[in-house]
């Protein structure tokens, strides 16, 4: 048998963040839990979200965060109101949903 190589914990969590449903799921959290917000934007460069959409939303809460506009679906989808791929998505319901099934 080959060798066996150990990945780096850092490549897999790329890796994770490289699925379209983890990227959702890491929006649902920041959506649902204030408390990961600083963590989330701490660790996850915006350019490493894969789905244009989705980098695009994260921005936009995090400018909501840093503005003191309290990050709620309605919040972000009135900030995105012109970007056609929010209406796409699915717009407030979207994110609602998104929210409530972050956890």
């Amino acid at each position: 048998m080959g060798e066996m190589t150990a990945i780096a914990p850092e490549v897999v969590l790329l890796d994770e963040l490289r699925s379209t449903d983890a990227e959702a799921d890491l929006l649902g959290i920041y959506l649902a839990d204030p408390s990961k917000r600083e963590e989330i934007e701490a660790s996850i460069n915006p350019l490493d979200i894969t789905e244009p959409v989705f980098r695009r939303c994260l921005l936009t809460m995090k400018m909501l965060r840093m503005n003191g506009v309290p990050v709620t679906p309605a919040a972000v989808v009135e900030a995105m109101v012109t970007d056609a791929d929010i209406l796409d998505l699915g717009g407030l319901q979207y994110f609602a949903d998104l929210a409530e099934d972050a956890y």
